[in-house]
């Protein structure tokens, strides 16, 4: 194979000059649009319901005759959801930092439960694409937890395997606005 060549299969090789990598990141931000954490791995899985309407009376009753759909229900599954825990110089935890809002503000206390979470979080998506330097980005609003594993506090970092996330509104917005949800400005 020829130098600079990745192998592709039969004999089939693309340049190295011509690989791309879409760069991905996912940034947990609060509703003032502090960063206040990460996800390493984010998966969306989209459902709703549609409900059929039938005939009832004729010659072809229970036929399908339309079909309504309901409103989506938008779930994340995250892999490596950490959350900022990082004291100020008073030593004490942001205002605005979601974990202290999970738990006690001792930074040993978070994640009690689920119940611990009041305020929801925002998340976004951002891929930058290393050729041609094009953005695009998703913003998922309202965010609350469902489920996460046992989560481990590792020093400024609270770190959570995975995490279940539920979704209320999802937005993808141009890049010189990034205002949305409700009129809250995630940070750029």
């Amino acid at each position: 194979m020829a130098p600079g060549l990745v192998n592709r299969g039969a004999g089939v090789g693309i340049g190295q000059a011509n690989r791309a990598t879409i760069s991905t990141s996912y940034d947990i931000f609060d509703a003032d649009g502090n960063l206040i954490g990460y996800v390493t791995q984010l998966d969306r899985s989209d459902s709703r319901t549609v409900a059929r309407i039938r005939h009832l009376s004729s010659h072809d009753a229970g036929r399908t005759i339309e079909q309504a759909p309901g409103p989506d229900e938008i779930t994340l599954s995250a892999t490596g959801f950490a959350l900022y825990n990082k004291p100020e110089q008073t030593g004490e935890l942001p205002h605005y930092s979601l974990a202290a809002r999970l738990g006690g503000l001792s930074g040993q206390e978070m994640f009690k439960s689920l119940n611990s979470q009041r305020v929801p979080f925002n998340i976004r998506v951002e891929e930058v694409h290393p050729a041609t330097g094009a953005v695009s980005r998703t913003y998922y609003f309202g965010c609350m937890l469902t489920k996460y594993s046992k989560p481990v506090n590792l020093s400024e970092i609270t770190v959570a395997e995975t995490a279940d996330i539920q979704v209320a509104v999802v937005d993808n917005l141009a890049t010189g606005s990034e205002a949305g949800g409700g009129g809250t400005v995630i940070g750029a």
